[in-house]
C-alpha cells in the first residue's frame, strides 16, 4: 500500500483523503498535519472518542450507562451491570497495560454476549450516537461533513 500512498501523495490528493485515528492515536494529529503541510496539502483527520483505545472508551460508557445499553445487548440493566463487574473482576490482578486489559476485557465480555469485540463497539457506538450529544455523536457529525465536503467538491469538478 506504500505505492498508492505515494500516488496519493503525487497526484496532490491527501485532501481527499480522510484518517480515522482511535483515541489513543490524537498524538499523531500534529505530525499528520505538520507532514501534510509540508507538502503543501490539505488532510482531514477524525479521532474516535476517547483519548485511549476505543476498548477502553467502550468500557467506560458501558459502566456509566448500562441503562443505555443493556435492551440493546438482551440484558436488563442488572444483568449487564453483573457481566461487567464479573469480568472486572476477572482481570483485576492483571499485570498487563492498561489498554490491553481493556481490549481483554471487551473480548470477554462480547464473548459472553456470543459476538465478536469489533460488533459489540459498532453498537455501543451506535447506540451513543444515537442520543444526540457527546463525544460519538461528534465523530458522527465530522464524518457526516467530511461526506457533504466531497460531495460539494465533485460538483465543482
Amino acid at each position: 500500500w506504500m505505492m498508492s500512498w505515494n500516488i496519493v501523495i503525487k497526484q496532490r490528493k491527501l485532501g481527499d483523503v480522510l484518517f480515522v485515528l482511535d483515541g489513543d492515536g490524537r498524538n499523531l494529529v500534529p505530525k499528520i498535519e505538520a507532514r501534510a503541510q509540508q507538502l503543501g496539502q490539505a488532510v482531514r483527520i477524525i479521532c474516535l472518542p476517547g483519548d485511549d483505545a476505543p476498548e477502553v472508551w467502550i468500557w467506560s460508557v458501558l459502566g456509566q450507562h448500562a441503562e443505555r445499553h443493556a435492551t440493546t445487548l438482551g440484558l436488563t440493566v442488572e444483568a449487564l451491570r453483573a457481566k461487567l463487574e464479573e469480568t472486572d473482576n476477572l482481570y483485576a490482578s492483571a499485570a498487563d497495560k492498561p489498554t490491553a486489559i481493556a481490549k481483554n476485557k471487551v473480548a470477554t465480555f462480547a464473548e459472553s454476549l456470543a459476538t465478536t469485540p469489533a460488533a459489540l463497539l459498532r453498537e455501543i457506538a451506535r447506540t451513543e450516537a444515537a442520543q444526540g450529544a457527546g463525544d460519538a455523536h461528534d465523530v458522527v457529525n465530522q464524518f457526516q461533513d467530511a461526506i457533504n465536503d466531497w460531495r460539494a467538491a465533485s460538483l465543482l469538478r
